[in-house]
């Protein structure tokens, strides 16, 4: 699909389980289903890592899998990050860097009561506590 008209799902993913991972895209895809809008959702490439164990072949998918995340937020119009963890989010904050120099609408979620980092608040158009005010933002854009 090569329309602008959805949105990245950025979340930690390094060190979290599946469950963890796509809990909250979960619930964020269904809500903004309710208003036609699609998503791109990193997780979907999990099983990529399961199928391969070499190391060499590891590196291979690892680099394909960036690069098809970099495409996936190049083709959408808003990036949904959910920073809200305990996990490291190292990936995700490439990827808001990436985001950012394509000039795309970034909605942030932090951990409530944490301090925002600079670089976090620069990358971010909206940050919020919580992610249903986060969701209901992004609908924002689509009307």
């Amino acid at each position: 699909m090569n329309n602008k008209n959805c949105v990245y799902l950025c979340g930690p993913m390094e060190g979290a389980d599946i469950e963890e991972m796509r809990a909250w895209r979960e619930k964020a895809t269904a809500e903004l289903a309710k208003d036609a809008i699609e998503v791109r959702d990193p997780t979907r490439r999990v099983p990529y890592f399961d199928l391969y164990g070499k190391e060499k072949l590891m590196r291979n998918i690892s680099r394909r899998v960036v690069k098809l995340d970099l495409q996936d937020i190049a083709q959408s119009n808003v990036v949904l990050a959910n920073l809200d963890s305990d996990h490291k989010c190292w990936g995700s904050v490439m990827e808001l860097a990436h985001a950012h120099t394509k000039n795309k609408i970034i909605i942030t979620v932090n951990k409530p009561g944490r301090a925002v980092h600079p670089f976090i608040e620069f990358y971010s158009t909206e940050v919020y506590e919580n992610l249903d005010d986060a969701i209901e933002a992004t609908k924002e854009y689509y009307k």
